[in-house]
């Protein structure tokens, strides 16, 4: 994205308006951006309104910001999807979603938009909830929420609200427990969750990365650093 969300003790999904930053990028897959924000206290300029502005243009707004998304118009996939970690669980997520979702239909004649293969926990509890069904998860990846805008957010907004239940749900990529947690956590105390090294089936060894493969499902691939990602909370 063009910056991070602010995080802004205000904004729900009814009183946010839209800005839509379409058709960077040269070529047959330009790339779209939405930027969510807060009407004003007199709810201008309009709860619910898409405004199309250049990139230069929406940098008068990028500040006041609290959410954004990000699509390829050529494949119909969202790469990119993040809210400010004090504005999650408010229903920003659902509505960027529905609102790209609805611009990208209008833009290609009716074609579906569906989410990266490549996704958070948090971004893969996502897309099971809002794609039906979602495109089928190809590398999960850590939690992408910078430490510092961690600070003040509750811990329902930073990690499932049943991590028991996450864990249980990825060991079919036949890493350990310990590692599962760590991708299913906040960003708080990852570095020390995570070993440096480890050594999975079918004697694979990574360093700085954890691989994980498995004979009865495509390989899955655990990777720490990602330009792209899903990573939300609605």
């Amino acid at each position: 994205m063009t910056s991070r969300p602010s995080p802004k003790e205000e904004g729900t999904a009814s009183d946010l308006y839209f800005v839509h930053i379409p058709g960077r990028g040269r070529g047959h897959d330009p790339v779209h951006e939405l930027l969510a924000v807060p009407c004003d206290p007199q709810g201008r300029p309009g709860a619910g309104m898409v405004m199309a502005m250049s990139t230069f243009a929406a940098r008068e707004i990028i500040g006041r910001q609290i959410g954004a998304i990000r699509w390829h118009q050529g494949p119909g996939v969202a790469s990119e999807i993040y809210v400010a970690p004090q504005m999650r669980r408010r229903g920003v997520a659902t509505a960027l979603w529905n609102t790209a979702r609805n611009l990208h239909a209008l833009t290609t004649g009716g074609r579906p938009l569906q989410v990266s293969g490549r996704r958070t926990v948090l971004g893969d509890l996502l897309a099971r909830r809002l794609c039906d069904p979602p495109a089928p998860l190809s590398e999960l990846v850590l939690p992408m929420t910078p430490q510092s805008e961690a600070s003040g957010a509750e811990q329902r907004q930073l990690a499932p609200d049943d991590i028991e239940e996450s864990v249980l749900r990825y060991r079919y990529l036949g890493v350990p427990d310990q590692v599962l947690q760590a991708y299913c956590s906040s960003t708080t105390g990852l570095d020390q969750a995570l070993p440096t090294k480890c050594r999975i089936a079918e004697g694979s060894e990574v360093t700085g990365a954890v691989h994980a493969t498995n004979r009865d499902v495509d390989p899955t691939h655990l990777h720490r650093h990602l330009i792209e990602l899903i990573d939300i909370a609605n």
